[in-house]
């Protein structure tokens, strides 16, 4: 079993993850115009938010030092214009996301309720998983961007 500082680094850096996400969604939805779309992308920002939230609650209870919640947080948006790149940097960033929590539940020794949290996060990153696939290679239509200056 990890000791109680090793747990809520590993959270740490989940929540990170997640807080790097949340700001990607944001810069997402400036460029994209449809609405369909941008209620997606919105919905997937706050699941973010609320894991987010969970990870540093858990950071907490073990003692550790909860993340600062990134809203405001000094951060640079990649450089990238369109609906497709934009869609392919959350698909990417979603698949690395998946990845950690598929390393965390089958390397990492924690009690259950850290197990637990880490199940229910990991479950529903799917759904953006899915929902990435079927449009990315729709995203330039599906998706029109608007001017940003």
């Amino acid at each position: 079993m990890l000791e109680q500082r090793a747990i809520t680094r590993k959270l740490q850096s989940l929540a990170v993850c997640h807080g790097d996400l949340i700001q990607l969604y944001e810069e997402a939805m400036n460029h994209v115009e449809q609405d369909g779309a941008r209620e997606e992308l919105s919905r997937f920002r706050t699941e973010h938010e609320h894991h987010f939230r969970d990870l540093s609650e858990m950071i907490r209870v073990f003692g550790g030092e909860p993340l600062e919640f990134p809203r405001g947080r000094d951060w640079q948006a990649p450089r990238m214009s369109g609906a497709r790149p934009m869609v392919e940097a959350l698909r990417e960033s979603e698949a690395k996301l998946r990845g950690l929590y598929d390393e965390a539940l089958t390397e990492w020794s924690v009690p259950e309720p850290v197990k637990g949290l880490l199940r229910r996060v990991r479950a529903s990153e799917d759904e953006h998983e899915r929902y990435f696939d079927r449009i990315k290679d729709q995203a330039s239509e599906k998706m029109p961007t608007k001017k940003v200056a």
